[in-house]
């Protein structure tokens, strides 16, 4: 708190107060040039053996977006998928997903396929988070989680465009 700064407590009482510097670290998603491409990113953490990690994967340059489909790609002797969550994409829910070992999908993989279903497209706000993929910690070592390239991998606006896109994948310390 600077000098003239005062802090109270729910009663409106003038509580003591003491700062605590810190740091913050921008990083751009990939570390590479700034981009008008869509731009889909994967976070990054840290966990113990044993520990659930939920990894946001987040979005850039969402603007007039009708579909897409591309799969997630992680290793499964590090990381056992557990689920989808906070779906932050009008029409997208668990529905959306081919799941790891469901139908034609194999395990390290997990599919989307998303629809904006008023055909509209739809726009998000830079670094708005789509949803968090959720893994339990299986093994020792880093991991990337990213895109398979290698499948389907579309992104198309409003206008029918097939859009060109940047990939941001992520990685996990265990």
């Amino acid at each position: 708190i600077q000098s003239g700064q005062e802090a109270y407590d729910i009663d409106d009482n003038i509580v003591s107060s003491f700062t605590d510097p810190g740091m913050i670290t921008v990083d751009g998603g990939g570390g590479g040039t700034p981009t008008d491409d869509f731009t889909l990113s994967v976070g990054s953490a840290s966990v113990e053996t044993g520990d659930t990690v939920c990894l946001p994967i987040s979005v850039a340059n969402f603007n007039s977006i009708l579909g897409m489909e591309w799969s997630l790609d992680y290793d499964p002797a590090l990381l056992e998928f557990v689920q989808v969550e906070n779906f932050n994409l009008k029409d997208l829910s668990e529905s959306a997903f081919g799941l790891p070992g469901m139908g034609t999908n194999q395990p390290g993989a997990v599919k989307l396929s998303w629809l904006d279903l008023a055909a509209q497209g739809v726009t998000l706000v830079d670094g708005t988070v789509i949803f968090d993929a959720c893994f339990v910690a299986v093994g020792n070592g880093t991991t990337q989680v990213g895109f398979d390239q290698s499948t389907t991998l579309e992104i198309t606006d409003s206008d029918e465009n097939i859009l060109p896109f940047v990939l941001n994948e992520g990685t996990v310390d265990i």
